[in-house]
């Protein structure tokens, strides 16, 4: 559950770094972290699944593999939440010469060397039995690297002293 919420409160906040963007910019760049929250937690459900493949108990298995499927689609909707919230978030950017434009810009950067990273970290896990650990660990940095350019933004943003309306520092 606690993952959830940082995933949510992540994407929330991600949202607010991408509003500056020209409206195909923002667009791709959304949609690319979109794509690899979505990565994160196909690898995490594969992961959980393989977990409860060890269940010996059938009826055990069945219940940890729904978990598993309860779990993945709960991220999966946070996924597509956040990318609305993205997108909403490219239709209102600061102005163009703000401190805050200059935040959301860096932020920007942020999230495309997160997703060119786990790009290739995917490309790089042999196939083969340890391949779905691979991915779940790649799945895991983009996690990690996503919330550390929400929180660098949110920090960069709450230096520039708020906006009039409180719609980019909040």
């Amino acid at each position: 559950m606690l993952r959830k919420l940082t995933l949510l409160v992540s994407f929330a906040l991600l949202a607010a770094t991408l509003g500056t963007a020209r409206a195909d910019e923002c667009a791709s760049t959304c949609g690319a972290a979109k794509r690899t929250c979505q990565g994160a937690g196909v690898s995490a459900f594969r992961a959980c699944r393989a977990d409860a493949a060890q269940a010996t108990d059938p009826a055990s298995r069945r219940a940890a593999v729904a978990a598993c499927r309860a779990t993945f689609k709960a991220a999966k909707q946070e996924c597509v939440g956040a990318i609305h919230d993205c997108l909403d978030a490219c239709n209102a950017p600061p102005p163009p010469d703000s401190c805050a434009a200059g935040c959301l810009a860096d932020g920007r950067t942020c999230v495309q060397g997160v997703v060119d990273a786990g790009k290739a970290c995917v490309a790089a896990c042999a196939a083969g039995p340890g391949k779905l650990l691979c991915l779940l660990h790649c799945g895991q940095q983009a996690k990690s690297g996503l919330d550390a350019c929400a929180a660098t933004a949110q920090a960069c943003l709450a230096g520039c002293g708020g906006s009039p309306s409180g719609a980019f520092a909040d």
